[in-house]
């Protein structure tokens, strides 16, 4: 489920006229009473039905200043939550990686000790030998790394907005039962 300002297809920081304004246009397109005018078929008039219940839904939180504060206070927490808990998820992964690199930095300083070679003469001749190579090395991990951090990026992007339609949706039903007290079919917008 989208937000109440994608439904409206307005910014969170637009302004009161700007979300009236939007949900005019939105009301006009998508009246029921348009059917007979544009000669809609039976799928087409309900979805336009549903788009026009959406639109008054959304206009009804978003054009009251107090429920649209509140559900703008709802929204950000539902996203605070969400991300500081991908971070909580992702830390683990980065202790982990930095714990095998240390043990095996450990272990190749345990090899190049019991083979008598010295660490300053193994650490000279690398240096001598394999700038280019280390180079090279390097920035295909950085290039990985980015990679995968980009994707990263946008599947939790992508789980958010949908984590967030989700909540969005139920809450809204759950606001429209309480308010309207209505059964909680007539607003299912999916059946």
């Amino acid at each position: 489920m989208e937000s109440l300002y994608a439904i409206l297809g307005v910014e969170s920081s637009a302004t009161p006229d700007q979300i009236k304004t939007a949900w005019r246009a939105l009301a006009k397109t998508h009246h029921p009473d348009n059917a007979a005018r544009q000669e809609w078929s039976e799928s087409e008039k309900g979805q336009h039905e549903a788009r026009y219940r959406q639109a008054g839904g959304a206009y009804t939180v978003l054009g009251d200043p107090a429920a649209r504060a509140e559900y703008d206070r709802e929204l950000t927490a539902i996203r605070s939550a969400w991300v500081a808990q991908r971070r909580a998820r992702a830390e683990p992964q980065w202790e982990e990686h930095r714990r095998r690199e240390e043990e095996s930095r450990r272990r190749r300083r345990q090899e190049q000790t019991a083979a008598g070679v010295q660490v300053e003469d193994l650490a000279q001749e690398f240096h001598t030998k394999a700038v280019a190579r280390r180079a090279r090395g390097r920035e295909l991990r950085l290039s990985r790394a980015r990679d995968a951090f980009t994707q990263r990026r946008q599947s939790e992007r992508e789980q958010i907005r949908d984590f967030t339609q989700r909540v969005l949706a139920e809450a809204m039903l759950r606001w429209f039962e309480s308010d309207w007290g209505l059964p909680e079919h007539s607003l299912r917008l999916d059946d």
